[in-house]
């Protein structure tokens, strides 16, 4: 079996993590699109452009994820060798997620998935993130040796050169 990836783009809810997805894959669906590796050649990706926190917590459960959406959007896990999905930062007591990042990653690691993670400090409107929040996911990364290690992305910057960025540095 060919070594399968996800990119996690991170950040609290309205932070601008469906526009890098786009601006990094040029879709605004979910499907599976072709892009480049970073020694330029051509690469499957499934994209997802939103959190599965965010798609209904009994649809899209951490334990059921990739599969949930492969199944949504009826793509098999052969069709693509990148998946890029959205995150979000933390869930909050009003939102319909009860799981955090941490239980989607940890699901995704048993599957021998190898995840790469870029958080969102800024957002569009130059708001920051909450820095107790960037503090424990970096702290994580580190516990659960996501390697290349976690991606600060500045979703108020250009998105274009924030996706250029993402994608040098976690593309495989």
């Amino acid at each position: 079996m060919d070594k399968k990836y996800i990119l996690f783009i991170v950040g609290e809810y309205d932070s601008g993590k469906s526009t890098l997805i786009r601006c990094l894959t040029g879709t605004w669906r979910c499907k599976v699109v072709n892009v480049k590796d970073l020694s330029g050649q051509p690469l499957k990706a499934f994209v997802s452009l939103s959190a599965p926190q965010e798609r209904g917590l009994s649809k899209h459960p951490p334990s059921n994820f990739p599969a949930s959406i492969e199944q949504e959007y009826k793509v098999s896990r052969d069709d693509y060798k990148l998946l890029i999905s959205a995150l979000e930062l933390k869930v909050s007591p009003r939102s319909r997620a009860s799981h955090g990042y941490e239980q989607y990653i940890h699901s995704v690691q048993r599957q021998r998935f190898d995840v790469r993670l870029a958080v969102i400090e800024n957002s569009w409107d130059d708001k920051p993130a909450d820095q107790n929040e960037l503090s424990n996911i970096q702290v994580f990364a580190r516990q659960v040796n996501i390697t290349p290690p976690l991606l600060l992305a500045n979703a108020s910057n250009d998105p274009n050169e924030e996706a250029n960025k993402i994608r040098r540095n976690l593309y495989p």
